[in-house]
């Protein structure tokens, strides 16, 4: 069995050293072409991975190469979400991937007092989601805050 585990970790570390070296060479043909900058925001650029009968193939992708595959796509991402009970049962607290957003760019609006929607645009990055809470919240104790694109919501809990 630990013969069988040991295989199977050599197998994918040697699959993510691949992936890296990968990456890393995407990235440096990006920069010499003249496609990348050294202050791009790497954050709207990925790539994909297809692994066929030939191995696995690595090609570049970005964010209009996503919208695209998504014809249906309304220019808004759902971004990333967690929401948490914290302080006892007394607050939420929400925390919410929004990528090159500020605090000021944050929309906040309660549709009733289970329902939130968070909105954030600036610049080409456009957020949107909405929340159903379990518990009522009290939407005049509402507090958020943004650091380095991680938006946080702090919202008291009705008793």
């Amino acid at each position: 069995m630990d013969e069988d585990n040991n295989e199977f970790f050599a197998n994918f570390n040697k699959f993510f050293e691949m992936m890296q070296h990968e990456i890393a060479r995407i990235l440096r043909d990006q920069m010499e072409n003249g496609n990348l900058d050294e202050g791009s925001n790497f954050l709207n650029q990925g790539f994909k991975v297809e692994i066929g009968p030939d191995g696995p193939r690595f090609s570049p992708i970005s964010q209009n190469d996503m919208h695209n595959m998504n014809p249906n796509h309304t220019g808004w991402e759902k971004p990333y979400t967690d929401v948490m009970v914290i302080d006892s049962g007394k607050k939420y607290q929400v925390v919410v991937e929004v990528p090159g957003i500020e605090t000021e760019d944050v929309q906040i609006t309660f549709k009733d007092e289970k329902k939130i929607m968070v909105q954030a645009e600036f610049d080409g990055y456009k957020y949107r989601k909405g929340l159903l809470l379990k518990y009522p919240v009290d939407e005049n104790s509402l507090d958020y805050t943004v650091r380095n694109g991680v938006l946080e919501i702090f919202i008291t809990i009705i008793q």
